[in-house]
């Protein structure tokens, strides 16, 4: 793990004449760019602050991420996992490495602040572009990686593709990047009634925005079957890409009219009910669906699952 941490870290002592009443150690974060792209470094510096009168003394484990460590999410608030290289390595140091050989004491006087550079590409599997919350944990005892300790409050960031891919995604009209920015602060009813617009006018480019696919594929058990099996992340992704097609071509027949009967909310949690009326040849028939949702970090409300019932 050593070699892994020479070529991530990089140290440093600042001096600060800021003082505060309290006498603990506080975590904070600093973020070089608030902007990263798949494959290029994403670094972040770690600061610990006596924000006390007196002096605090902590122990820097030779595994720096026991002591200083983060937890990354999505907006959709699902956990990103650790990159193979580094949980490969990480995973094989034991916990007879908390010990004084193993450990240097950091002692810092009010205003003194200990720095650490991380680069986040080198810990986390990040594959797809997106927005994302970071959070860093401080642990004293050595607990960090078991993720105990001090958290810092999230920061966001933005992760862009690389820049020949980002070529393509532009090509996205204006209208739908219009419509995904109208998303931010829109009720659960309002998030329900333009998904059903969507499908009912056919544009499946809009169609797809309300959804977090990655959860609404659990309840779609031939698709989750080759998510779960898709042997890397791409090809997780391309699996997310063809159920999406699904949906916006295949998913149902067409709607001729619908009504948003009732919405419940309970914290970041809502169900929207809404009767859809389907064309069927010369019939029609109605079904009444009630939508999950739940609420992101930036204020977004997205569709996870559904339960339908045939009325007539």
């Amino acid at each position: 793990m050593a070699t892994l941490i020479r070529g991530v870290l990089t140290f440093s002592i600042i001096i600060s004449t800021t003082l505060a009443a309290n006498c603990e150690l506080i975590p904070r974060l600093t973020l070089e760019n608030d902007m990263f792209r798949i494959s290029e470094p994403m670094n972040v510096i770690f600061t610990i602050e006596n924000n006390g009168n007196s002096k605090e003394e902590f122990y820097l484990y030779d595994d720096t991420f026991k002591t200083l460590f983060f937890e990354l999410k999505t907006d959709k608030n699902d956990t990103v996992d650790f990159a193979y290289e580094f949980l490969l390595k990480h995973s094989f140091s034991p916990d007879s490495s908390l010990t004084d050989n193993n450990k240097k004491l950091i002692t810092l006087l009010p205003g003194q602040m200990f720095s650490v550079k991380i680069d986040l590409s080198k810990i986390f599997d990040i594959s797809r572009s997106g927005t994302y919350f970071l959070k860093g944990i401080f642990s004293k005892d050595g607990l960090a990686d078991k993720m105990e300790g001090s958290y810092t409050y999230p920061y966001k960031i933005t992760i862009k593709p690389p820049l020949p891919i980002e070529k393509e995604v532009t090509s996205i009209s204006e209208e739908l990047q219009r419509k995904q920015k109208e998303m931010f602060g829109l009720p659960p009813y309002e998030v329900v009634n333009r998904m059903l617009n969507a499908k009912m006018k056919k544009d499946q480019e809009e169609f797809g925005i309300y959804f977090d696919l990655e959860k609404l594929i659990i309840i779609f058990p031939s698709f989750y079957k080759k998510y779960t099996e898709a042997p890397t992340p791409s090809e997780k992704t391309k699996v997310i890409q063809n159920f999406e097609e699904y949906l916006t071509t295949y998913w149902g027949d067409p709607i001729i009219s619908y009504t948003i009967e009732k919405t419940e909310i309970e914290g970041q949690e809502a169900k929207v009910t809404a009767n859809v009326k389907f064309k069927l040849r010369e019939t029609s028939y109605t079904l009444k669906y009630t939508y999950s949702l739940y609420q992101t970090y930036d204020n977004r409300w997205l569709i996870y699952s559904y339960d339908v019932v045939n009325l007539k």
